[in-house]
């Protein structure tokens, strides 16, 4: 924000070069469909969490879900370690104090910057729940689904058992963002309470609920259009928060963003009315979603 070093960008390119270059050379040396490092021909059966649709669906995902968790877990202490500094940082510049302002109705501490930075956290919620939704998808569109429904588990049973296991991730991944943003501030001698940083987890996690219901639901009516319309929601959201907000457009135009009726936590208290409406219109056409999907044929397309 206050004084750009391009030549950090050095090492990253220089890495992305090698990197390159490495990948060419292993091309040339192995055969076209193979691997450089060979597979096993035979391995022993894992049955584990074989026994239902739910643990099949938790098997399918867990080492995304673990990905992920490592990831907001990462960027929640990032955020932590550098709020003061940063919060400082910002306080020395008039325009970005003014954007922030803008952004988050505060403009200066800690706290404020953690009120900025977990917008980022819940754009990620976001995009949790735009993947898990669009891997509901493939599993149709894959003809994976087909070996289940036609057996003894019903489509009910198997997408609410999807829809339960990405709520699952959205919101423990959100809350653990807060509690490694909570580690990071206390090792930096920042006064800001646990609970208060569990709370801004669980303020996050909002979004991402919201998506995972509009994403069923279009999933339900209309599943060629879920990868476009989940990720369209997404980038919309950000970016009518981030800049509609700054340049102040519209009221109309910021409505159309989650992340704008998300309290600015820890900023500020979370508003429990706005949360629950997002999270509760994320139920209602979750479940529309899911009883349209009930009635219609699978589409492999």
């Amino acid at each position: 924000f206050t004084d750009p070093r391009p030549l950090v960008l050095l090492p990253i390119v220089a890495l992305t070069a090698v990197l390159g270059l490495t990948v060419v050379a292993l091309a040339g040396r192995r055969d076209l469909g193979a691997s450089v490092v060979p597979r096993r021909d035979e391995a022993r059966a894992h049955l584990a969490l074989l026994g239902g649709s739910t643990g099949l669906a938790v098997r399918l995902v867990r080492s995304t879900a673990a990905g992920w968790l490592v990831g907001f877990v990462a960027l929640g202490a990032l955020f932590g370690l550098v709020a003061q500094s940063a919060a400082s940082a910002l306080a020395d510049s008039a325009s970005v104090g003014g954007a922030l302002t803008r952004l988050i109705g505060r403009s200066g501490g800690a706290k404020a910057y953690l009120g900025f930075a977990f917008l980022m956290v819940a754009t990620m919620g976001e995009l949790v729940a735009a993947g898990q939704i669009v891997a509901v998808r493939d599993e149709e569109r894959e003809t994976r689904l087909e070996s289940l429904i036609v057996r003894s588990v019903s489509r009910s049973r198997w997408i609410t058992g999807r829809l339960g296991v990405a709520v699952v991730i959205v919101s423990v991944s959100s809350v653990a963002a807060g509690v490694a943003a909570w580690l990071g501030v206390i090792a930096e001698h920042t006064s800001v309470g646990f609970s208060t940083m569990v709370l801004t987890g669980v303020n996050a996690s909002a979004p991402g609920l919201l998506l995972l219901g509009i994403g069923t639901f279009v999933y339900g009516i209309w599943p060629r259009a879920t990868s476009a319309a989940v990720y369209g929601l997404v980038a919309l959201s950000y970016l009518v928060e981030l800049i509609g907000t700054v340049i102040r457009a519209n009221h109309y135009l910021l409505d159309l963003s989650a992340l704008y009726h998300l309290a600015p936590a820890p900023a500020a208290g979370v508003n429990w009315t706005s949360w629950s409406i997002l999270a509760g219109i994320g139920v209602v056409t979750g479940t529309l979603g899911i009883a349209a999907f009930v009635r219609r044929d699978v589409a492999r397309a």
